[in-house]
């Protein structure tokens, strides 16, 4: 692999536009922008780390929670979110938790499939929902 100091080529592009004035590319021997590396998931920036997901989170899904379980609940204090994404999720609120801390949620079926939620404290997920949560120790701005 070149070294980011050995340019291969410094181009100068021109168009016509009068808006468009120049944009110079310097690449290495290789083809990949200085400051940047070739991997096997494709060209990073060079400072960037290549790791497995459950190397640095935990991952999972909810349970299922029925609507007679919400309707039964006496202190229906903690949140209950399922796939559904109106009202960011909230389907309604039970007695105890499940999860407590930073998670990302997602929605993992149906038309809304892949939609993302940020979720902090003590909250339940329906078992349509991932969850992931980083695990201690790891600093994922590192």
């Amino acid at each position: 692999m070149a070294e980011q100091g050995s340019i291969l080529k410094e181009e100068t592009v021109r168009d016509t536009s009068p808006t468009y004035s120049a944009r110079v590319c310097i690449a290495t021997a290789e083809g990949v922008p200085l400051g940047y590396k070739r991997t096997e998931v494709g060209v990073i920036p060079r400072d960037w780390r290549i790791q497995k997901i459950d190397q640095l989170a935990m991952l999972g899904r909810g349970r299922v929670i029925s609507h007679n379980e919400i309707r039964r609940s006496i202190n229906q204090q903690y949140p209950v979110f399922s796939s559904q994404t109106s009202n960011e999720g909230l389907m309604g609120y039970i007695d105890s938790y499940d999860f407590d801390g930073e998670y990302v949620t997602w929605t993992t079926d149906g038309v809304n499939a892949g939609r993302v939620f940020h979720r902090t404290g003590r909250f339940n997920c329906t078992n349509v929902c991932g969850t992931l949560k980083i695990k201690e120790g790891i600093d994922i701005m590192d």
